[in-house]
């Protein structure tokens, strides 16, 4: 996981991805991708098979709703990152700043699979969080934020992107519990792949609470 991976599926069945690619300045950003990214896409890829495969065989079960849950989510951590944006950007246009953006030394190109719309709505979120965490920045150097400040901001908004990568995870657990208990013979057989974490979920786990203290957060938010 140090360098960044992404998540592709094992299965005995021929599962359609796209290969694609982003490119990343900020350590915020990075850091997601290369500890946690996998796990993300691992999850995502999870819940919309299962949910899939459980909805074939059970017709009450509504596979449309278990994902709305987690577009709902999503569409979250997209507001408040896109609203963080606008008001970077104002603030820097008040201050004649406008034009004027940080730059980055380190930064990384990073490939990854698409098995899921939702994959890739994550890392265009993931970019989208770079880009916040650049204009921040930006601010930060031209002397309109302190340096206090500037670094509890960036934890925040660290700790609110593992915070929806530790509840990705709790819905992908809690999708294969469900799956062994009422899944069909043939429905488990297909879902062999996803119906146990691998070390890339554990790690992305540990990664997320590591990051958020240890203190429960990932679970009470």
């Amino acid at each position: 996981m140090a360098n960044g991976q992404t998540f592709v599926p094992s299965s005995n069945y021929s599962t359609p991805t796209i290969e694609s690619a982003i490119t990343l300045n900020t350590e915020q950003a990075m850091r997601v991708f290369n500890r946690c990214f996998e796990g993300a896409g691992r999850a995502l890829f999870t819940v919309d098979v299962i949910a899939r495969a459980l909805a074939e065989n059970n017709k009450s079960f509504d596979h449309g709703e278990i994902m709305n849950s987690i577009n709902i989510m999503i569409t979250k951590l997209e507001k408040d990152i896109s609203d963080a944006k606008g008001r970077f950007e104002h603030l820097l246009a008040s201050n004649n700043q406008a034009d004027t953006r940080a730059r980055y030394q380190g930064a990384k190109k990073f490939t990854f699979a698409i098995s899921t719309p939702e994959i890739l709505r994550f890392a265009k979120i993931l970019v989208s969080f770079d880009e916040m965490i650049q204009l921040f920045d930006t601010l930060w150097l031209v002397g309109l934020i302190d340096s206090k400040k500037a670094q509890s901001f960036r934890g925040e908004q660290l700790r609110m992107v593992m915070r929806i990568v530790r509840k990705l995870q709790n819905q992908a657990s809690m999708a294969r519990k469900k799956a062994k208990t009422e899944g069909t013979p043939e429905a488990i057989e297909a879902l062999k792949a996803v119906l146990d974490e691998d070390d890339s979920d554990k790690k992305a786990s540990e990664e997320a609470n590591a990051v958020m203290g240890d203190e429960g957060l990932a679970e009470s938010a």
